[in-house]
């Protein structure tokens, strides 16, 4: 049973996901996050980690910090 390949694409999937969610959160208008969340899946550092599975998981930072300004109360923009 390979798991690398689900794990792949669970990863990218929640990268793009996660990227979203933290600009909408950051008050991006829709079609900014949707372009921007495209590039958080062509960042060198992501896509060089193919080869080191355990090291896609940079989607845990984007899942993390878009609820960092929840906990502190940060307001980033009006």
């Amino acid at each position: 049973l390979n798991y690398f390949g689900p794990w792949i694409l669970l990863s990218y999937g929640f990268q793009s996901s996660f990227g979203y969610l933290l600009l909408r959160e950051l008050r991006l208008s829709r079609l900014a996050a949707l372009a921007a969340s495209v590039l958080y899946l062509t960042v060198p550092a992501f896509i060089f980690r193919i080869g080191h599975s355990a090291l896609l998981a940079h989607w845990v930072l984007l899942y993390r910090a878009r609820f960092f300004g929840h906990k502190v109360g940060v307001k980033l923009r009006r």
